[in-house]
């Protein structure tokens, strides 16, 4: 990773993260915000949070191999004013951890949104979005022990094992109800 924060409090601002090899910012057990920060050409996850709290404000993430952001293992993040290109998973929320996202906007994402069930300690993950991202090949996937709000409506479960998809590019369509 091109810097780990572990069991700390930080505050980032104004950082950019280029040319990493594989995640740019990995986050255990930590408790901060990151505003007005830019990720670029990243080998792996852009934002990686385990067992975190965070908020994010004005990021541009562009060229991400893996996913643009990831909650794990309890996390907690509040996302605002973000946009991202050419990546291949825009928001994952896995493993008992909550996501609260507004005005987020992604053009030439795979997935834009996926909540599923990793570790079996954990529950599923939860994403809570004002509105969906579009540009997308694959607006949303969601196992049935997850879940996806876009404005205030819930996103009908449509994977079995969102993981195994993700990685194997096998990708499903969703729909509202």
């Amino acid at each position: 990773d091109a810097l780990n924060i572990f069991r700390s409090s930080f505050f980032l601002d104004n950082v950019t993260f280029k040319n990493s090899q594989s995640d740019a910012l990995d986050v255990d057990f930590a408790t901060g915000k990151i505003l007005n920060s830019r990720f670029i050409d990243i080998g792996n996850d852009a934002l990686d949070f385990s067992g975190s709290m965070v908020t994010i404000d004005k990021a541009a993430i562009s060229n991400a191999s893996d996913k643009v952001i990831s909650a794990g293992e309890r996390s907690t993040l509040y996302i605002k004013n973000v946009y991202s290109n050419n990546s291949s998973v825009g928001i994952t929320s896995k493993d008992s951890s909550a996501i609260f996202a507004e005005n987020v906007e992604f053009n030439n994402v795979d997935v834009c949104l996926a909540a599923f069930n990793k570790k079996s300690f954990f529950k599923g993950g939860t994403i809570t979005i004002d509105k969906a991202p579009v540009n997308c090949n694959i607006p949303y996937l969601v196992e049935s022990s997850s879940s996806i709000s876009i404005d205030n409506k819930s996103v009908v479960v449509n994977a079995t094992d969102v993981e195994s998809m993700m990685y194997g590019r096998k990708f499903g369509k969703a729909t509202q109800k």
